[in-house]
């Protein structure tokens, strides 16, 4: 389980767009790190099962714990909004029936929120 982690303070006094920016490569590293996966390929189309799982767990956490649409988060990652819409359909759906998901994702957004 990773170590609880914060923003940097700095974070606060900087414009939305770099709070924006500076949040997903956050979210992004500690998802990549709890998984075990370099953080560098995640924008990458990889289609191997792990590599999917990681990057939709980035894109619903990411929805979820900031006020950013999926127009941004898509932009961010250089995708289409719908992508980023099925793949928090998709984590969503899992979480729902599968209980180690759910838990994953419940510690890695338990890891980031201060």
């Amino acid at each position: 389980m990773p170590t609880k982690q914060t923003f940097d303070k700095k974070l606060l006094t900087t414009s939305k767009q770099s709070k924006n920016i500076a949040c997903f490569e956050f979210v992004t590293q500690v998802v990549c790190k709890y998984y075990k996966q370099d953080h560098t390929d995640i924008a990458n189309n990889i289609r191997k099962r792990e590599w999917v799982k990681t990057r939709q767990v980035v894109f619903y956490i990411i929805k979820n714990i900031t006020n950013v649409s999926s127009n941004q988060i898509a932009k961010h990652f250089k995708l289409n909004h719908a992508t980023i819409l099925h793949a928090l359909k998709v984590i969503k759906g899992y979480m729902s029936w599968d209980k180690d998901i759910s838990k994953e994702v419940n510690d890695i957004i338990a890891s980031i929120k201060p």
